[in-house]
This record gives structure tokens, sequence and C-alpha cells, in this order.
């Protein structure tokens, strides 16, 4: 998180990181959203077809799923 803070900071973007662990890495993003009245969570996509996605029970698909925030997924 420090590498990315320091870019952040070079480019003038404000930067709040956090790290933590749960057995539900879904849980744990939309539970860190939260205590920091997030707008908006952004997540990464590995681009896996509908159907690996369903079957692979991918994080993105899960904080979608339980999210009450929006969700951008790139």
């Amino acid at each position: 998180l420090g590498e990315i803070e320091a870019m952040a900071r070079a480019a003038s973007v404000a930067f709040n990181g956090v790290s933590m662990t749960n057995e539900q890495p879904a849980v744990a993003i939309i539970d860190a959203a939260d205590r920091n009245a997030c707008d908006l969570i952004f997540m990464g996509s590995h681009g896996r077809s509908n159907i690996a996605q369903i079957f692979l029970g991918g994080v993105t698909t899960k904080v979608l799923a339980l999210s009450s925030l929006p969700v951008m997924v790139f």
C-alpha cells in the first residue's frame, strides 16, 4: 500500500489504505467500504466468462451480489 500511497500523493489524490483479513474477502471489502464511508467500490475482474464466474464464485461477483453500494468493475 505504501507504493500506491506515494503515487496518489504525487498525483494530489486523496488516499486511505486499508488492509484487512477475512475468510470471506467479499465481506471484508464491503465492510471496509462501509467503515470508510465510501461512495463506490472499484474492483478488477479477471475477464472470465459468466459461466466460469458462476462456478468459480469470484470475489467480484460476490461483492456485486452483496453490496448496497455501487460497484464499478474494470
